[in-house]
């Protein structure tokens, strides 16, 4: 395969985002949480109790204005809580009234999320909301995420569900997250369903992964191979009985069966049935309108079919911005220019960091910097070698694109 040159590569993504905005942009506008779950930086106290630095709107005005008309998809938080931000309402405002229009998501613990915030969510067009939750009952929930209030978060969550219906909007979409543990994986089964009544279209289960603030061997469901493979049958059950979408890290290869004994609790809706929720009050959110056709295009597609056989799309798509660090993805090792060097947002995107690794994109591995992409290094959550590396890669994408959907979501709409 010939390799173009960079400056064919950068014509022809110029050429691309000019006819069409592709870029996502993913970041935090504040520093802080108001949890301390016990698998996440925040449980340190360095981390939970450090100065508080916000993303004023001015900050956001001169951040987004240049690269505003190339933005596909802004997520308003990595790894922080949004809602802690008492610049939120206004940050969302901009976002959502700079044209032209883009899918708007975020990710929140739910615990500040009042009918106020639910409002602005709706009025603002936010697209996508991943709630963040791992439990059925009560004391599982707030076990795992300390701090939080189960009927807080359970009747803030209704409320967004009870606003939406009535202002018959089709956003946000609600996808609830689940991590899973050794500690929680006996209700995620039940959460399935729990799920569903709070008006949730997917859930999305994911392992806990060791960080070094935590690191539990007998807590990671990887000790547990065999348990998490009959907990994993038991959600797909679930996901299909109440019609609800999950997506499932693929089964261990493993023979051993697992079957629960005395020692299991017992789990049911109970603690969730005695949450009232919060009535409505004041008019009806006027929900944003939004052509037919919105959000209907596959933006990693349209790359893949622009520049065909290459690594990895993230660098012709995404910025992720961190502690003033701009990257294209958490796993790359090295960061590609810094809000500090006095140059805007778009041009780091067309700077000459980007611009190289876009051109490694061709290469067979890669970026050296993508060594230990978790995406990358791992074959549908098996350790890969070389040859089904060298399988995976010279099939088709829309084999691989199926492959993919086979092992990692199941779908029962």
């Amino acid at each position: 395969m010939t390799i173009p040159t960079t400056s064919e590569i950068e014509a022809h993504l110029r050429e691309i985002i000019r006819r069409t905005p592709i870029i996502t942009i993913r970041l935090d506008i504040i520093n802080k949480c108001n949890l301390r779950c016990i698998m996440c930086q925040y449980s340190d106290d360095k981390n939970f109790n450090r100065t508080v630095k916000h993303f004023t709107p001015e900050d956001f005005d001169k951040l987004f204005r240049d690269i505003a008309p190339y933005v596909n998809d802004v997520m308003l938080s990595c790894s922080d809580e949004p809602l802690t931000s008492k610049y939120f309402p206004e940050i969302l405002y901009m976002v959502a009234n700079y044209p032209p229009l883009r899918k708007i998501s975020l990710c929140t613990n739910a615990m500040l999320m009042s009918q106020r915030v639910s409002r602005l969510i709706i009025e603002n067009g936010v697209t996508s909301i991943l709630l963040s939750m791992d439990g059925v009952t009560k004391s599982t929930y707030e076990r795992i995420r300390v701090g939080s209030k189960y009927e807080r978060v359970v009747g803030n969550i209704m409320m967004l569900r009870d606003l939406k219906n009535a202002s018959g909007s089709k956003y946000p979409a609600m996808i609830m997250n689940f991590v899973m543990m050794n500690a929680n994986i006996h209700e995620a089964p039940l959460f399935v369903e729990m799920a569903r009544l709070l008006g949730v279209e997917t859930v999305d289960f994911r392992h806990v992964v060791p960080t070094e603030y935590w690191h539990d061997e007998d807590g990671m469901l990887s000790s547990h191979k065999s348990k998490y493979n009959y907990y994993r049958e038991r959600i797909i059950e679930a996901s299909r009985q109440h019609k609800i979408n999950v997506n499932l890290p693929p089964p261990y290869d493993i023979s051993e069966q697992w079957k629960p004994g005395i020692d299991i609790p017992h789990v049911d809706l109970s603690d969730f049935y005695h949450v009232n929720g919060n009535q409505i009050t004041g008019e009806i959110p006027r929900s944003k309108v939004f052509p037919p056709d919105f959000a209907s295009e596959n933006i990693a597609g349209t790359i893949h079919k622009e520049f065909s056989n290459i690594f990895c799309h993230r660098p012709f798509t995404d910025i992720q911005l961190v502690n003033d660090k701009i990257k294209c993805c958490p796993w790359l090792k090295t960061s590609l220019g810094s809000l500090n060097d006095g140059k805007s947002l778009f041009e780091i995107f067309t700077g000459e960091e980007y611009q190289r690794l876009r051109r490694n994109m061709y290469l067979t591995n890669g970026d050296p910097n993508c060594n230990g992409c978790i995406e990358k290094s791992d074959f549908f959550g098996l350790k890969k070698h070389k040859l089904k590396q060298n399988l995976f890669r010279s099939l088709s994408r829309k084999i691989k694109n199926r492959l993919r959907r086979a092992f990692y979501h199941v779908s029962t709409m």
